[in-house]
């Protein structure tokens, strides 16, 4: 009788100890996976961010370039559409 008692006080500590190294295992597992899916999140954050940025940066120089332009544009033109307006305003 005392070695069943014995069997069972022991059989029942092994449960619990199995129940804990499980348990532990399970957060360890679920912290990994979270560490993971932090990590992924973070590069396609990263690379959706580099992509705005390179959009952006093409979006700003094509706005450089037809300012540029329009500059070129208005230097070239800019006294000839004087001349223009005096002439009209003489005229009329």
């Amino acid at each position: 009788e005392d070695a069943a008692q014995k069997l069972m006080k022991d059989t029942k500590e092994e449960i619990i100890r199995k129940r804990e190294e499980h348990k532990k295992d399970v957060q360890s597992f679920e912290e990994e996976i979270l560490g993971d899916a932090r990590r992924k999140v973070e590069q396609i954050r990263e690379k959706e961010l580099a992509e705005i940025q390179q959009v952006s940066q093409e979006k700003i120089n094509k706005c450089d370039t037809r300012l540029n332009k329009m500059a070129y544009y208005v230097d070239k033109n800019e006294e000839r559409w004087v001349l223009n307006l005096i002439n009209s305003v003489l005229e009329g």
